[in-house]
């Protein structure tokens, strides 16, 4: 079977649910399954993971069924062409970048992919960048691995702007 078309922007389960219905001629929905929590297959390349999938009550199946897929390394979802350079801008935690980066990489990582961190201010340094670690959680569905990211601050270095740092002396005029 050639790899099948697959929207990563749709939400973690729609993404299996479609999977599951390409390779099975089905047609699952969101209110037909649930998923337990994926297991790393270890020392496994393809499939890399298994997930048990759980009927829901009342959907006209019963029962589970074990499914073994392949979890995408996250730094594998950027190309060459596409920039890993995201603006800081108001945020504060890596979690405030997440509605860009999905944009910019053309998925949808949930909070309960990647694990949340502060993002680092460096207030009078000489550069307005720096690195950050967007760490995929085991229990992500979709994703494994780390992205290294370049966060741009919205910093400006005091150089940059007070270019003549010798001033004239003051003088002061008295009130007649």
């Amino acid at each position: 079977m050639d790899q099948p078309v697959i929207d990563y922007t749709e939400e973690p389960e729609e993404v299996l649910i479609d999977l599951i219905n390409i390779y099975n001629g089905t047609r699952f929905t969101a209110g037909h399954l649930f998923f337990g929590m994926p297991q790393i297959l270890l020392g496994a390349e393809n499939p890399n993971t298994s997930l048990v999938v759980y009927a829901k009550k009342f959907s006209g199946y019963k029962g589970q069924v074990t499914i073994r897929y392949q979890r995408l390394e996250i730094s594998t979802q950027v190309s060459p062409e596409e920039s890993t350079i995201f603006d800081i801008g108001s945020a504060v935690m890596l979690s405030d970048l997440i509605p860009a980066i999905n944009t910019q990489l053309g998925v949808n990582l949930n909070p309960t992919d990647f694990l949340d961190a502060p993002l680092q201010f460096r207030p009078g340094g000489e550069t307005n960048t720096y690195q950050q670690s967007l760490v995929m959680l085991d229990y992500s569905l979709l994703y494994k691995g780390t992205l290294i990211m370049t966060i741009r601050t919205n910093e400006i270095a005091l150089t940059d702007v007070v270019i003549k740092p010798v001033l004239s002396a003051f003088s002061y005029t008295p009130p007649t």
